[in-house]
């Protein structure tokens, strides 16, 4: 009986050998196949990467550090001014005759025109000195410029019309700011912090508003005039989108479970916002002279407020990253 049950296990274990053998050499053939190498190479390309969760959460388990539970995040609301600055470029005019005169483009004064923005803002803390949010903002850029027209009789100088032209624009964007927040102190209710991001923006709306006055003395008398306000849309006078980068400053306080953000920044743009394409064919629909876009980069000086509430509530042993 111990004879039969030794032959039998030595019949076994050879059995189990010759089909060992046998599966790796099918595997090596199958591999020859590149198609095949391609699969195999995928499957554990992903067999690592689901495994890779449960050797964190074995880590942590075996005592160290869990990010998701050293980490938090934010959601909440964002409101604030802006005033921009014009950057012009290459000047483009009007055709007009010899005869009459059209002076280039005044443009206002820098940061004079204010604005307002108002967004959804999402942050994360994975450390106590860092912080990254992205901002669904709708914000709007407002500047004015002024265009002069001079017509004069060349053989009665005072027979002459003066009229001025006071372009006011407003664009509308749906921007999308990333930035990244440096705190200066890692613990405290009131904490400090330097930033720094880039910004993507799509043109929802355009519109320009034009005032026309000014002094007529070739009618045989002087006549001073202003008529009122002209606004029309021009959407298609600029690019459907613009891009940039900022940097500036600001502070957190948290009073309590929710957190007050204030950012002080200022946004560059990085290229020419005008739609070159269409710069003189959309300018013939509008009334007056100065319609023409020049190239046209943003500046943007922007002031901020956030209120952030936390989106993660765990056990009494929770320790989280605070803002």
């Amino acid at each position: 009986m111990v004879f039969k049950v030794y032959a039998l296990t030595t019949y076994t274990q050879k059995f189990n050998g010759f089909l060992a053998k046998k599966f790796r050499q099918q595997v090596a053939y199958l591999l020859q196949k590149k198609a095949v190498k391609y699969i195999v190479i995928t499957f554990l390309g992903i067999a690592m990467w689901l495994s890779g969760p449960s050797l964190m959460a074995q880590r942590a388990r075996s005592g160290m550090r869990d990010s998701f539970k050293g980490s938090q995040w934010y959601i909440g609301l964002e409101s604030g001014m802006n005033f921009t600055k014009v950057n012009p470029g290459t000047a483009f005019q009007e055709f007009y005759r010899p005869s009459e005169s059209l002076e280039g483009k005044v443009y206002g004064k820098r940061f004079a025109h204010s604005s307002q923005q108002i967004g959804i803002k999402a942050a994360v803390r994975p450390t106590k000195h860092l912080n990254i949010s992205l901002t669904t903002s709708y914000i709007t850029y407002r500047y004015s410029y002024q265009q002069q027209f001079l017509w004069e009789d060349a053989e009665n100088p005072d027979q002459h019309v003066n009229i001025n032209y006071d372009h006011t624009v407003r664009l509308s964007y749906l921007e999308l700011p990333v930035i990244v927040r440096y705190y200066l102190y890692s613990s405290g209710r009131f904490r400090p912090y330097v930033l720094g991001g880039a910004y993507y923006g799509w043109l929802v709306q355009a519109n320009k508003q034009i005032v026309e006055s000014g002094i007529d003395r070739a009618s045989g008398g002087s006549t001073d005039y202003s008529n009122t306000p002209n606004t029309t849309f021009v959407k298609d006078m600029f690019l459907t989108s613009q891009a940039g980068y900022l940097w500036g400053g600001g502070f957190a306080y948290k009073p309590g479970t929710v957190t007050l953000t204030v950012d002080i920044m200022y946004k560059q743009g990085i290229h020419n916002i005008t739609d070159v394409k269409h710069r003189f064919s959309s300018a013939r629909s509008l009334p007056g002279f100065g319609n023409v876009q020049d190239n046209l980069r943003l500046s943007n000086l922007q002031v901020s407020f956030s209120l952030l509430f936390p989106l993660k509530f765990l056990t009494k042993s929770f320790n989280p990253v605070t803002l």
